[in-house]
């Protein structure tokens, strides 16, 4: 479930594409992986490292995570605000 009306489309367009959220707590987030044969499933914890919330000077949110030795940013927001900050390496 999500916070709001946008959260709540993201979370259902992700179970439709076989992404769940399984937990969530302060420091991981588990996540189910399924195939769309639904036949594999793979889980993986995530660890949170930053959480910066949704801020309406910067028209978005962002949370950095930890799994397997790699780091990934995530970012939810405004296109007008997250295309500009991209650069072609990203």
């Amino acid at each position: 479930e999500g916070d709001n009306a946008d959260d709540l489309v993201l979370c259902q367009a992700a179970s439709d594409f076989g992404v769940r959220m399984i937990s969530r707590s302060a420091q991981t987030v588990a996540v189910r992986y399924i195939d769309s044969t639904d036949t594999q499933k793979e889980d993986v914890e995530y660890e949170i490292l930053c959480l910066l919330p949704f801020d309406s000077s910067r028209k978005r949110m962002s949370i950095i995570v930890r799994t397997n030795d790699k780091i990934y940013l995530y970012i939810k927001g405004a296109e007008t605000s997250i295309w500009p900050n991209l650069s072609e390496y990203n």
